[in-house]
């Protein structure tokens, strides 16, 4: 029995595999960067269906935000293994976890856009580019963060058209204390930020709404643009994680309007992580 995890720093997608039997459930994000081993145990042990197979699982391949670095590796496998003891585990980037799933055994650009963004280069095997990683508040282009600042400028500058505005302050705007004070305020800005992305996605086909989101996709394209080679840029462009779903029309549009055209984008990686993971028929 195996158990294939997904792990953003918003959801968690954890996925047991036994034979033709797939049973999923979903969790809060795991980022080791957020959160603590007594958390991330606490997390799964709340889970019945986690509880009900941890004698029986025998491989475990987590992929996850904040995961790449010793210790961060070590808080994950040290709280999985403490539940699953029996099992063999092995902890990865999330950013692996989206090109297996994404294009298994074949070469190309894959992108990451959820709370937070990243992209690498896959030869078929491994990440052998990545752009670096610097997180909410020095990088994250085009991902959920990013949208939620954007948007929030764009209130607190009186952008917002009338019709927007007033919908953003019936969603948004409270006597219980003011936005900036919640974002500050906040254990996981990036996370609260995101949260604003709801409205982006809503509000979408608003012509001022779809220009704003054209302008976030821009930047990360042309980051991409300017970090890989030609070469490199002519293979395919994936993309996964809920910002490029949910916005998936406006952002390929905004890539064929600059030359890059994105030949897939999922909303997870897990059904092709599966896929990656049986028909490898082997521990990897």
């Amino acid at each position: 029995m195996k158990l294939i995890v997904d792990s953003g720093s918003t959801i968690t997608d954890w996925c047991i595999v036994s034979g033709s039997n797939i049973q999923t459930i979903q969790t809060n994000g795991l980022n080791p960067f957020f959160t603590t081993q007594v958390k991330v145990e606490k997390e799964i042990r709340n889970q019945s269906l986690l509880r009900k197979h941890h004698g029986r699982i025998r491989e475990i391949y987590f992929y996850g935000a904040g995961c790449g670095t010793e210790k961060n590796d070590a808080l994950i496998r040290s709280a999985l293994h403490r539940i699953f003891s029996k099992a063999d585990i092995w902890v990865y980037t999330d950013l692996l976890g989206a090109a297996r799933g994404l294009f298994q055994n074949e070469q190309g650009i894959v992108c990451i856009l959820g709370t937070g963004s990243n992209s690498g280069y896959y030869n078929g095997e491994d990440i052998t580019e990545k752009i670096p990683s610097l997180g909410y508040i020095l990088g994250d282009e085009g991902s959920g963060n990013h949208f939620g600042k954007e948007l929030l400028k764009s209130y607190f500058f009186r952008k917002l058209p009338d019709d927007l505005l007033k919908q953003f302050r019936e969603k948004y705007v409270s006597e219980s204390g003011g936005l900036l004070q919640q974002l500050y305020a906040s254990k996981s800005p990036n996370i609260h930020l995101s949260g604003y992305t709801d409205f982006i996605i809503e509000h979408q086909s608003h012509p001022y709404i779809k220009k704003l989101a054209g302008k976030i996709f821009e930047e990360f394209i042309n980051m991409l643009k300017s970090y890989y080679s030609t070469e490199q840029l002519q293979k395919s462009i994936r993309f996964t994680g809920s910002v490029s779903w949910y916005l998936k029309d406006i952002l390929q549009s905004t890539g064929a309007e600059q030359d890059i055209f994105i030949d897939k984008t999922e909303r997870s990686p897990m059904t092709g992580l599966i896929e990656f993971h049986e028909t490898k028929k082997m521990k990897y």
